[in-house]
């Protein structure tokens, strides 16, 4: 019995599809075969469906063979609401996962926030690819969480449940910057200047865009430190977080800078901690960490302070181990996790498994309500009722379907 896994990472710039094969059972999502990946811009495309089937038919070809996906679960930057997704920045790009089934001939597709996607991967991770930053014995029956500042914050959490964890999305990178000194409490007054808001989320400051907002504030606010030849590096950059971090030894302000937002980081990773408990650890991902391991895994660095600066519940939070994950292609990991338990679960497969035409086939078919309607209408003209018998059966089955509901 094998199955293949189509996976993708979407973001609103580049698409990332990797397929996946495996014979039979087997739940270590790292044993499975990687048959073909391929990367793509999206403004190519006019819409999502002209992408997948790009890379379908270039597997094919490569592969030497049809290439028929069994499930499918793709990471899409953006809230998913009822397994669909709609890109602002891409005036066409609305991704229904129903649709995808229907004009892609896929059996199950599944759509998931991208962070939620990374607390999945999470679960795929070898010891080798993640830096323990506090030591403390994991509990697998507790909630594990998830954070990452990269371009944005992202933060999910996962909850364990029937011998396995689920993720869950979260837009906890939204909630107010909480300043921690007098120099963050002139931070908080320059950004809500800056935004024209009377609030400012956590990720103005804990991301790489915060990285950058930090800097703006230093300048003005120190500008006898300024080093003019850095300074106007800086400001001309596409990336100017990038360019900040890599000066942060050879001038004040970016050096100034990078420990603010490593002491605002480890705070808000200490909030999420807070929130959850995660005792099944909590796992620091995105692009900034990694690049400085070092910083973080000093025990007396501002981000381990702050993270444990909890007050009178600073002592819960030394149970709790912390990892720095060093690998980058957590989403594209956890969507494979997802489209094999979807298959492994059954939602993919039960449809081949039951009589065409049987009452167990009707009651599948019908348990399957986020199904559209006209899966269920063709699938009885398939079974050669007729249209007449198909409506009236389609009638029951919505019956059933709104019973059970």
């Amino acid at each position: 019995m094998s199955a293949v896994f189509l996976v993708g990472d979407i973001g609103g710039t580049n698409s990332r599809f990797s397929l996946f094969e495996v014979n039979g059972i087997e739940d270590d999502v790292r044993k499975h075969h990687a048959l073909y990946s391929e990367n793509f811009k999206n403004e190519g495309f006019d819409h999502f469906a002209a992408v997948v089937t790009q890379f379908l038919n270039e597997a094919s070809k490569v592969l030497g063979r049809h290439v028929k996906p069994t499930s499918a679960c793709f990471a899409v930057a953006g809230p998913v609401t009822n397994d669909r997704v709609s890109f602002t920045n891409r005036n066409a790009w609305i991704i229904d996962g129903r649709e995808l089934e229907l004009s892609l001939d896929i059996p199950a597709v599944v759509l998931v926030n991208d962070f939620q996607a990374n607390g999945y991967g999470v679960l795929t991770l070898k010891e080798e690819e993640y830096c323990v930053i506090q030591e403390a014995s994991p509990n697998y029956s507790a909630p594990i969480a998830c954070v990452g500042a990269g371009t944005g914050l992202g933060e999910c959490f996962l909850t364990p449940s029937a011998g396995r964890y689920e993720a869950w999305p979260s837009e906890g990178g939204h909630v107010e910057f909480a300043p921690l000194s007098d120099l963050h409490n002139e931070l908080l007054t320059f950004l809500t200047k800056k935004f024209n808001s009377n609030r400012v989320s956590v990720e103005r400051v804990v991301s790489g865009k915060g990285l950058e907002n930090i800097y703006e504030f230093l300048r003005e606010k120190f500008p006898e430190d300024i080093n003019p030849i850095h300074d106007e590096r800086i400001l001309k950059a596409a990336e100017g977080a990038r360019l900040i971090g890599s000066l942060v030894y050879d001038d004040k302000l970016c050096g100034m800078a990078m420990e603010i937002m490593f002491e605002l980081y480890g705070s808000e990773v200490g909030n999420v901690a807070l929130k959850y408990l995660p005792y099944g650890g909590i796992y620091i991902c995105g692009g900034i960490a990694p690049k400085n391991i070092e910083r973080l895994k000093d025990s007396n660095c501002n981000f381990m302070k702050s993270f444990r600066n909890k007050g009178r519940v600073s002592p819960q939070l030394a149970r709790i181990p912390v990892y720095v994950v060093l690998v980058e292609d957590l989403g594209l990991r956890g969507a494979h996790l997802v489209a094999y338990r979807l298959w492994r679960d059954g939602k993919a497969s039960m449809a081949d498994e039951v009589k065409p035409g049987s009452l167990d086939s009707m009651l599948f078919f019908a348990s399957q309500g986020t199904r559209k309607t006209s899966q269920w209408f063709n699938y009885a003209l398939a079974c050669s009722c007729g249209a007449a018998v198909a409506s009236s059966l389609l009638y029951l089955l919505h019956r059933f379907s709104y019973s059970r509901s």
